[in-house]
């Protein structure tokens, strides 16, 4: 409970000293991380939606600065919000080079860190989860507004 508090003070202050950034996607790619009989583990395509996923970002400003916060809406829900906890540096992947972080889910008290991995357009963007991969697709900046 205390973790809690803690956490949503945390967010509330970060809120006051923001800047906005909104993205749309239109496709958002779902893969189960699975442990096959061989033993290796290999993510396997569950789903491919198209839709109108917004990602909000929220880049704190002052003595906060350099932290990150962004809410992932689906066709108009809000769906997640994330804290970036860590910055990791770039990162290449199938070719492409991504921005590498950990971030947080803030529907969670605990530390659990999920890596994000974003194009520097933020065309696509990648979240790790412990047992699955979302990837949206197709991204368009939308503006310096919030949803």
């Amino acid at each position: 409970m205390k973790k809690s508090l803690t956490f949503i003070l945390f967010i509330i202050t970060l809120h006051s000293f923001a800047q906005y950034k909104t993205y749309l996607y239109t496709e958002k790619e779902v893969a189960l991380k699975v442990k096959m009989s061989d033993g290796n583990t290999k993510y396997v395509k569950s789903e491919n939606v198209t839709g109108s996923f917004k990602h909000y970002w929220e880049v704190a400003q002052g003595s906060m600065s350099g932290k990150d916060l962004f809410t992932i809406y689906d066709n108009g829900l809000e769906i997640e919000y994330f804290v970036i906890l860590e910055e990791k540096g770039y990162k290449e992947l199938s070719g492409k080079i991504y921005k590498h972080s950990i971030v947080a889910p803030s529907k969670t008290d605990t530390q659990l860190g999920i890596s994000i991995y974003k194009k520097e357009d933020m065309s696509e963007i990648m979240l790790n989860y412990p047992h699955q991969l979302v990837i949206y697709r197709k991204g368009t900046f939308l503006g310096n507004i919030r949803p």
